[in-house]
């Protein structure tokens, strides 16, 4: 009853309703329009929550019906987790992420795994052309910042730079577990989009502008998960970056509509795995022919958390 006084008196503002019970078996409510309202434990938990959505004016509150997403393909994305949960490891292996993008058709460059500077050498010289050096482990993140990637080698040079990499990562006491070698991403514009469970909203989609400057210039739109396809649309259309995906000044105009596909099976992933704890695709290069994720991390959480229902503060 609470809930449906809530609904018919603040409509569309975000709300969030803080219950203060010895006994609070109740994690989210619905209203009788079946929306979600977030239920926590104490009034700082919703002071916390209503200042962070003011921060953020761009984040969707309310969870949206999704359109179905068709050709995708979860039983083979779920063999990967529960292979993945039996080794008790956190992040995917660079060709764990690689097999769940395709199950769910997510458009991935194409990316070769090697444990040594050697077996790098081999796989560039089979791609035949310069390529992207790239170390991976769970301790490199910013490969930039670490030195831990490398674009344009020539094939026969692999070796060498591979070898240098890794006593450079040896220096700075940072652990690696391989190289990915990949042909050279097309050129366009980076885009980045994620998926982070948030402890109240659950699923959130993130997409912003991508690349190394993700972080200085703070491009980015935040919805709630489900989504209709007309809200990323919308999304994608209020990033700063936007104008360059239509074409600013004299570039060729990047496929608008191949993305928020790309946005879609990225939400459609979060929701079906809700065991896939964080999801960071950047960057994705945005081009005439469509987008292509060059980099991806993906990490479980070993206590899935139920999809799209926000959870009480502790």
């Amino acid at each position: 009853e609470i809930l449906k006084l809530l609904r018919r008196q603040t409509g569309s503002i975000p709300t969030v309703l803080n219950l203060i019970l010895q006994h609070h078996p109740v994690a989210a409510g619905e209203a009788s329009s079946g929306k979600t309202v977030p239920v926590v434990h104490f009034p700082e938990s919703a002071a916390r929550l209503l200042a962070q959505a003011a921060r953020l004016p761009s984040i969707a509150l309310e969870p949206e019906a999704a359109q179905s997403v068709f050709g995708l393909n979860p039983l083979a994305a779920k063999r990967v987790i529960a292979e993945q949960h039996r080794s008790d490891a956190a992040w995917l292996s660079p060709a764990e992420v690689v097999k769940i993008c395709s199950a769910y058709r997510l458009p991935h460059l194409t990316t070769y795994v090697a444990s040594t500077a050697a077996e790098a050498q081999t796989l560039a010289l089979r791609i035949g052309a310069p390529v992207a050096l790239k170390a991976f482990g769970e301790e490199i993140i910013h490969k930039t910042e670490l030195g831990a990637v490398r674009l344009g080698v020539a094939p026969l040079e692999v070796a060498a730079a591979a070898t240098a990499m890794a006593a450079h990562l040896r220096i700075q006491k940072v652990s690696w577990e391989g190289f990915m070698v990949q042909p050279m991403a097309p050129h366009g514009i980076e885009l980045f989009a994620g998926i982070a469970h948030d402890p109240q909203f659950g699923p959130v989609l993130a997409v912003g502008a991508g690349g190394i400057t993700v972080e200085l210039f703070h491009d980015v739109q935040l919805c709630v998960l489900p989504v209709s396809r007309a809200r990323l649309g919308t999304v994608v259309k209020a990033l700063k970056i936007s104008p360059l995906l239509e074409g600013y000044r004299g570039l060729p105009a990047c496929d608008r509509e191949q993305f928020v596909d790309l946005l879609e099976r990225l939400a459609a992933l979060a929701l079906d795995f809700t065991e896939i704890a964080e999801v960071d695709c950047n960057p994705i290069i945005a081009t005439p022919t469509g987008p292509i994720i060059v980099d991806a991390r993906m990490r479980l959480d070993q206590k899935p958390i139920r999809s799209g229902t926000p959870q009480p503060a502790s």
